[in-house]
């Protein structure tokens, strides 16, 4: 843990040990680069291109120089005998050829051989993937039968199950509509439905799902979006009681009620204040629904929960909150 500032944060380089199911979707996914190419240099020898010397001495000063020794500019050539330096004979000197991107060192033959070998084997791959499509097409034509398959699993429960009936009723047509056209768009309602009802039920479940029936459900992260879009300030919260009110509907459509108990409860939460970076304001403060943004208020310690239970129905919903 790294403790050195006022917020307790993990170390860039922790690894979970205490929860060794840790899900997929939560790590952090590491990129491995490719290493850069070494591009070689080829050495050949130019025997057509040898060089030769010749070096022209003053008549004055040709018995003091050696043979062999070239001449230096702007250095006296009596300083080179008097210092006795004496220069090798100039040996052949290799040209040095670069590999360029568009240098084709293969013959023609093998380019092709090779070209048609790699478009048989991506026919090959496009088939299997086709197949595989196919296959899940099938799958993906009732959603019951997904459900099924699940519960057989024992991914989910029994409430699960029953919820999930509930909501696939638009679901199939959906999907399908959506794998075909292969449009990454907005997600139809029915689907934001299904998928945030299994979510919220069975995340292994959910994973799993999209892993093997591939029905172009949303990721785990874009469903957290879609938490944090609905509005549940302190206080009591609307959404909620929307949802109670399309339950009791429902049930006197049928013929029935629904009975509900309030349950309440307090929970303690940790003493800290943090920038909200969504709603642009300080949290942590004592908060009782009245969106008053005063840093002077005191912190807040424990969080007061109002929940509704129903009690001849398999349903609750947190209806407000007050922070003190």
């Amino acid at each position: 843990m790294d403790r050195t500032g006022q917020t307790v944060r993990l170390r860039e380089g922790a690894v979970p040990t205490r929860f060794k199911a840790f899900p997929k979707h939560l790590k952090r996914v590491i990129k491995i680069r490719n290493p850069a190419t070494k591009r070689s240099l080829q050495e050949s020898s130019c025997p057509n291109e040898d060089l030769e010397v010749n070096i022209e001495v003053p008549s004055s000063s040709s018995s003091q120089i050696q043979p062999n020794a070239p001449s230096t500019p702007g250095v006296p050539s009596t300083l080179l005998a008097e210092s006795g330096l004496v220069y090798p004979s100039p040996t052949k000197r290799k040209r040095i050829e670069l590999e360029h991107s568009y240098v084709i060192k293969d013959s023609p033959r093998k380019i092709i051989k090779r070209s048609n070998q790699k478009i048989f084997d991506l026919k090959r791959k496009l088939n299997v993937s086709q197949q595989r499509v196919r296959r899940h097409r099938q799958k993906v034509k009732s959603l019951k039968t997904v459900i099924k398959h699940l519960k057989s699993e024992h991914k989910i429960s029994s409430t699960c199950e029953e919820m999930l009936k509930e909501t696939v009723s638009g679901v199939p047509l959906e999907i399908m509509q959506r794998i075909t056209s292969g449009k990454k768009g907005k997600y139809p309602e029915e689907l934001k439905k299904f998928a945030l009802t299994l979510q919220f039920y069975s995340s292994k479940a959910y994973e799993y799902i999209r892993q093997t029936f591939d029905l172009s459900l949303p990721h785990q992260s874009q469903i957290r979006r879609w938490y944090s879009k609905i509005p549940a300030e302190p206080g009591f919260t609307e959404p909620a009681f929307k949802a109670m009110k399309e339950k009791a509907e429902e049930a006197k459509k049928n013929g029935g009620e629904i009975v509900c108990s309030l349950m309440l409860d307090e929970m303690a939460i940790k003493n800290q204040v943090f920038w909200d970076v969504h709603d642009q304001k300080y949290r942590g403060y004592v908060d009782l629904g009245y969106d008053v943004n005063d840093d002077s208020l005191p912190h807040a310690k424990d969080a007061l929960v109002f929940m509704a239970v129903c009690v001849n129905a398999s349903w609750k919903v947190p209806c407000a909150y007050f922070f003190y």
